[in-house]
């Protein structure tokens, strides 16, 4: 219910593109992450809620959904949340 809210008042008061209303309806999602270094896989994980952005950083933090630990990653990393 809630993602249908946000799209709806992203739509009709905002004026939001596809892209915006994505990332409102990943609101609380598990996500997945990957992140490499020189082409090698260096860490893979998914996530309990939606992967947030580190301000003034390339970087993800989240807390991981196998051991409840909160994670923070940077570099090359591919994000499905």
């Amino acid at each position: 219910m809630k993602k249908i809210f946000f799209a709806v008042v992203c739509l009709l008061v905002i004026g939001c593109t596809d892209t915006n209303i994505a990332n409102l309806s990943s609101y609380g999602s598990k996500g997945h992450i990957q992140c490499y270094s020189g082409g090698k896989l260096i860490y893979e994980g998914d996530s309990t809620g939606k992967l947030q952005t580190v301000e003034t950083s390339d970087g993800w933090e989240f807390k991981d959904a196998k051991t409840g630990n909160f994670i923070r990653v940077s570099g090359d990393c591919i994000v499905f949340n």
